[in-house]
C-alpha cells in the first residue's frame, strides 16, 4: 500500500541529527514532500506555523459544494493504491490537454518528415537507402492513419498495422525501426505524450537463429577466383576480418586505418559490445586486396543494385547456390570458426568479432581444424 500523505506542516526532533540539525519540519509542497533542518526547536515551529497559516488561507479561498467534495474524496481514493494525489492526477490531465491542443494530423506530420529526410539526403546526413525506406514506411503508414490525430494513436492501433501488413518478420521490423523514429519525432516536438511504438513488441524472425554455415577452403578459393576484382576486397573483408556484409555496406575506406593496422567498425553496424565499435585487426592475407585502396575516400561498395548483381554472378560462377539465408554470413562464421581453430583463444577471437568469449566458445568451437584454418587463410588470388 503507498505511503499516505502528509496533511500540513509538522515539527519533529530526529534522534540522528542532520549536518548538526536535530529539529525537522516534515510536510508536501507542491504536491512533493519537503523536510528541513533548523537548530532549535522555535526555528522549526515557526517555519512550520508559516506554512500551515499559507495552507489555511489558500484552502478557505476555495468553496466546493457536497457534489464537488465527494468527487474529491473518490478521486482520492482512487489514486491512493497509485501513490498518487490529486494534483498528479491535476498535471497528468493538463499534460494531456495540452498535447492534445499542439497535436497535428498524420498526414501533415508526414509531410514535414518526408521533407526533412529529404533535406538529409542531400547534405549527405542520411543513405539514399534509409531515405527510401523511411519513405516506404511512410506511404504504408498513410492508408491507416491518414485523418487521425498524432496524440490519438495508441500502441494497439501500431500493433494491429503491422500484424496485418503481409510481409516477413524481419521486415515487419524495419518498418517498426522507422515507424518509432516517426513517432519519436513527434513526443520530441510535443506533438504528443509518449511514442506509441515504444510499447509495440518486435516481431519473432526465424532467420535469426540462422544455421551456422562455414565454407571449405575450396568453396572459398572458387567464390574468391569467381569475384569480380570490383568486389573482391568487400569478400575478403568479411573472410579475413569477419565483418558482416550488412556492416560493409555502411562503410568508408577512411575506415580502414592502414598506419596502425585496424578497421573501424562504428556504431549501428555493428552488434558489438563495446562502446560503439570494434577494431578488427587487418590480418596478412587481406592486406593484399585493400591496400590499393589506401588513399580512397569513399563508400566501399557500389550501388546496392550493382553490389547484387555483382555478388550474385559470383556465387553462381562458383557453383554457391542457391545463396539462401543461411549463408547471409558464412564468410564471417569460416573467419570466427577457422581463427579459433588456429589460435585456440577466444577471447582475441571475441576482440576481433565482436561479440562475447562465451558466444565464441560456444557457437563456434569444434567448427573447423586448425589443418582446415591453415588451408582457409592461405587462400588467396
Amino acid at each position: 500500500m503507498a505511503r499516505p500523505r502528509l496533511l500540513g506542516y509538522r515539527v519533529k526532533q530526529s534522534k540522528t541529527p542532520h549536518q548538526g540539525r536535530s529539529w525537522r519540519v516534515d510536510g508536501t509542497d507542491d504536491g512533493k514532500r519537503k523536510i528541513v533542518w533548523f537548530d532549535t526547536k522555535k526555528e522549526a515551529k515557526t517555519y512550520a506555523n508559516d506554512k500551515n497559516r499559507d495552507i489555511d488561507k489558500f484552502g478557505s479561498k476555495v468553496q466546493l459544494d457536497a457534489s464537488e467534495r465527494s468527487e474529491a474524496f473518490k478521486a482520492v481514493e482512487l489514486l491512493k493504491p497509485h501513490g498518487a494525489t490529486l494534483l498528479d492526477a491535476v498535471r497528468f490531465y493538463i499534460a494531456h490537454l495540452e498535447a492534445k491542443q499542439k497535436t497535428k494530423p498524420f498526414e501533415q506530420f508526414a509531410e514535414t518528415i518526408k521533407s526533412e529526410i529529404n533535406a538529409k539526403k542531400v547534405t549527405g546526413e542520411m543513405r539514399p537507402r534509409s531515405v527510401d525506406t523511411y519513405q516506404e514506411t511512410l506511404r504504408k503508414l498513410s492508408p491507416r492513419f491518414t485523418g487521425r490525430l498524432l496524440s490519438e494513436i495508441t500502441p494497439e492501433d501500431v500493433t494491429g498495422w503491422l500484424s496485418e501488413l503481409e510481409l516477413a518478420p524481419n521486415t515487419k521490423n524495419r518498418h517498426r525501426r522507422y515507424t518509432h523514429q516517426f513517432f519519436q519525432a513527434a513526443e520530441d516536438r510535443s506533438l504528443l505524450l509518449k511514442n506509441p511504438v515504444k510499447a509495440v513488441d518486435t516481431f519473432y524472425d526465424p532467420s535469426e537463429e540462422e544455421e551456422i554455415v562455414v565454407l571449405t577452403p575450396e568453396q572459398w578459393k572458387k567464390l574468391l577466383e569467381a569475384a569480380s576484382p570490383e568486389i573482391r576486397p568487400i569478400y575478403a573483408l568479411a573472410a579475413y576480418a569477419g565483418i558482416r556484409f550488412s556492416e560493409i555496406a555502411r562503410m568508408r575506406w577512411e575506415d580502414i586505418n592502414f598506419d596502425d593496422g585496424s578497421i573501424v567498425v562504428r556504431k549501428n553496424a555493428a552488434k558489438t559490445r563495446s562502446r560503439g565499435r570494434r577494431t578488427p585487426t587487418i590480418r596478412e592475407e587481406l592486406k593484399p586486396y585493400i591496400l590499393p585502396y589506401k588513399n580512397i575516400i569513399g563508400p566501399m561498395v557500389p550501388s546496392t543494385e550493382r553490389l547484387k548483381n555483382l555478388r550474385e554472378a559470383a556465387q553462381t560462377k562458383s557453383g554457391l547456390v542457391p545463396w539462401n539465408e543461411n549463408y547471409r554470413n558464412s564468410l564471417r562464421s569460416s573467419f570466427i570458426s577457422y581463427l579459433l581453430a588456429l589460435t585456440n583463444d577466444e577471447n582475441y577471437v571475441a576482440v576481433q568479432a565482436g561479440n562475447s568469449p562465451d558466444v565464441i566458445y560456444k557457437n563456434y568451437n569444434g567448427l573447423a581444424t586448425k589443418a582446415g584454418a591453415e588451408k582457409y587463410f592461405a587462400v588467396a588470388v
